[in-house]
């Protein structure tokens, strides 16, 4: 268990530049023992559009997955960067169908 905090959505909000909140994009393993998903999901919510949350199946904090999965790590690393192609993409206006 930490001590640490965890963030609020006022947190989240002082990430706001003059023309509104940044787009965000969580990436979050399931079995991540450092991060509230029910939290971050909340987060996410109260924050509307400008936030993306992905999560990743059975992985931890590190993104690792049990071998039992029947995944390895690298199937979880491919996933996350095909997430974040498509996130930029639609950033962009570059999405690909």
């Amino acid at each position: 268990m930490t001590s640490k905090v965890p963030p609020t959505v006022e947190d989240f909000e002082a990430l706001a530049n003059p023309n509104g909140l940044v787009p965000m994009v969580f990436l979050q393993g399931t079995r991540d023992e450092f991060a509230e998903l029910e939290l971050l999901k909340g987060v996410c919510k109260e924050l509307g559009a400008v936030t993306t949350l992905k999560l990743f199946q059975d992985a931890d904090h590190s993104f690792h997955v049990p071998a039992r999965t029947g995944r390895k790590d690298a199937d979880v690393r491919h996933e996350m960067l095909d997430t974040l192609v498509e996130w930029i993409s639609k950033l962009n206006g570059t999405e690909q169908s």
